[in-house]
């Protein structure tokens, strides 16, 4: 076929493209995938817990294309980029627990974990080194290093610390972001909890 023309096949998909990507593994045996936050099946049957796409629950989820995990047998490497305490990312992700997949987490990214490491301009240079064969776990968390100055990221950790009750770690976020970045809105929290000047 047409992709046995290419030395390296990369797929790539997010969210339910990469269920996508997956399925399209099937067409090019030692593919490399990248996939950020992929579904692994919607069949109510398998996860009936993930409550979103709802109307894509009609789609016939049993046939050979109906489980993503299945279809990345023939994949060289399956590279999963995820929120782990996303609960129902992480529980995509463990349906695709295979020697051949590698897990990467991206805490606190939520459903917005493409964005992210868009806003963080790292997902095109994560493909270009899959292209290359360099990408490794060790070169994604290099990258991942970026979300000490990612405003996502940043948010969603200092929320995480509030919600739970952790003003000593509130503090210690703020301090860290406005120590390293012009962060209005981390001073302004930062004063609330310390009674100090912004």
């Amino acid at each position: 076929g047409f992709l046995e023309d290419f030395d390296r096949v990369i797929f790539y998909g997010a969210g339910p493209a990469g269920y996508a990507a997956a399925a399209y593994a099937i067409t090019a045996p030692g593919a490399e995938l990248v996939l950020v936050a992929p579904r692994a099946t919607l069949d109510p049957a398998r996860a009936g817990w993930d409550d979103r796409h709802r109307i894509a629950r009609r789609i016939n989820f049993r046939s050979r294309y109906g489980y993503a995990p299945d279809m990345t047998e023939s994949a060289s490497r399956v590279w999963l980029i995820h929120d782990p305490l996303n609960r129902s990312d992480a529980m995509h992700a463990a349906l695709f627990q295979r020697p051949w997949v590698t897990p990467l987490f991206a805490r606190y990214t939520g459903e917005g974990t493409e964005d992210t490491l868009r806003e963080m301009r790292v997902l095109d240079r994560i493909l270009e080194a899959a292209m290359d064969g360099k990408f490794s776990a060790e070169y994604f968390a290099w990258l991942w290093r970026g979300r000490r100055s990612n405003g996502s990221y940043l948010r969603a950790i200092l929320s995480s610390a509030r919600l739970s009750g952790h003003r000593l770690r509130e503090i210690m976020i703020c301090r860290s972001v406005t120590a390293r970045l012009n962060a209005p809105r981390f001073a302004r929290r930062l004063a609330e909890l310390t009674g100090e000047d912004p």
